[in-house]
């Protein structure tokens, strides 16, 4: 009897860490617009942002879902759509507006699913939201004109949306991946082990509570599917002190991409730091990687 009672005491504390780490990955607590815009203040990447024209609106997405956006025009044709971080909000893609800017583009930030001034809701990493971008894409081109010079940046959860993304074969020129994972299960199982000790098995319970409470499957958070035929320029990302998700994420997928492609490792950068760590090396990459794709401008 007793081992009975230590058995089951064991099942139901792996099953609620099992639920505590879903929890953490697609339904956690996450910014408020608030408290998103104080601590890019804190970080001084809100400077000259406030002196902008800017035009906040809506885009409903591809099931009715309204994703709240900013356009931050640059009297120029080139437009760069920044998607922001897991629990951020589109705040924290300003700096890279910034960096932008001084390249003669004009930009479009926008909340995630769930995220900022949305409507709450829970996350699928990726699979709803690779859709909303492609609906925040169509949107720009709609408002602005079909003949735009389109490229994208993502951060962390940002970046691997914009890898899904290219499923739907995007008319864009470019693409930055900064610091996204290529397996959302793979890199879940490498951080329970290395962060909490936990056996990497305990996330493929989590991913059965999901498919069972939230109806999505995990294992099909795979950015790194979509990038073996791709041909659109990727420069990608990544801090090599990275403990969250780990830079052979960025080496694999670099690996795997088949167009032209850049990878830039920062050292002593941690998860999502790397423009932090060095704005200007940031900036000369991405500089260089965009003038490369506009010399050599074609339809991707």
């Amino acid at each position: 009897m007793k081992w009975l009672i230590f058995i089951l005491v064991i099942i139901a504390i792996v099953l609620f860490i099992a639920f505590r780490l879903l929890i953490r990955s697609v339904n956690p607590e996450r910014f408020t617009t608030i408290d998103s815009i104080e601590n890019e203040k804190k970080q001084g990447t809100l400077k000259g942002y406030d002196e902008l024209i800017k035009r906040d609106y809506i885009v409903k997405s591809f099931d009715g879902y309204e994703l709240h956006a900013t356009y931050i025009p640059n009297d120029s044709k080139k437009i760069v759509i920044i998607t922001h971080g897991h629990t951020a909000t589109k705040w924290s893609s300003v700096k890279y507006v910034m960096l932008f800017r001084k390249l003669g583009y004009g930009a479009v930030i926008y909340d995630n699913r769930g995220h900022g001034d949305n409507i709450r809701t829970y996350m699928t990493l990726g699979l709803k939201e690779s859709k909303d971008l492609i609906a925040v894409i169509e949107d720009t081109k709609k408002k602005l004109g079909n003949d735009l010079f389109i490229g994208l940046h993502g951060e962390s959860m940002g970046s691997a949306i914009n890898n899904m993304a290219l499923k739907y074969k995007p008319k864009i020129k470019f693409l930055i991946s900064d610091c996204g994972y290529a397996d959302f299960m793979k890199m879940g199982k490498a951080y329970a082990r290395s962060e909490y000790r936990l056996f990497g098995g305990i996330v493929n319970i989590s991913n059965w509570m999901c498919k069972l409470h939230y109806k999505f499957d995990l294992s099909d958070v795979k950015p790194i599917d979509f990038i073996s035929d791709n041909e659109i320029p990727i420069c990608f990302i990544h801090g090599d002190q990275d403990t969250l998700i780990n830079k052979i994420n960025a080496e694999t997928m670099f690996k795997e991409n088949l167009g032209y492609k850049e990878i830039h490792i920062f050292e002593g950068a941690k998860h999502a730091e790397s423009y932090l760590k060095d704005p200007d090396k940031y900036y000369e990459i991405v500089n260089d990687f965009v003038k490369k794709v506009e010399k050599n401008n074609r339809e991707y």
